[in-house]
């Protein structure tokens, strides 16, 4: 799979997010645990970069009684990591 240039969104004029969109017959992964170990791996061979966990958002909702999940999601999970050399000042926390 290539990486290529993400795109940056404005959620609700508050949150940046960033992203990019692959149509599944354009990627050689065919499960969520596969795309999860790429990018580990990627975070990994990082030289400031460092790997901290995977939390598993839809687990996580799913086990909440009054917890919504939008009927086309089926797995979520966020790949936790920490990048950058440089700690200036504590608004970057």
């Amino acid at each position: 799979m290539k990486v290529t240039e993400m795109e940056k969104i404005n959620y609700k004029e508050k949150y940046s997010i960033f992203s990019k969109e692959y149509s599944k017959s354009k990627i050689d992964f065919k499960q969520l645990d596969d795309i999860s170990k790429y990018f580990i791996k990627k975070i990994e061979i990082y030289e400031f970069a460092e790997y901290i966990g995977i939390f598993d958002h839809y687990g996580h909702t799913s086990n909440i009684n009054t917890g919504i999940i939008y009927n086309e999601i089926i797995r979520a999970k966020n790949i936790l990591f920490c990048f950058g050399k440089k700690l200036l000042e504590p608004k970057i926390l």
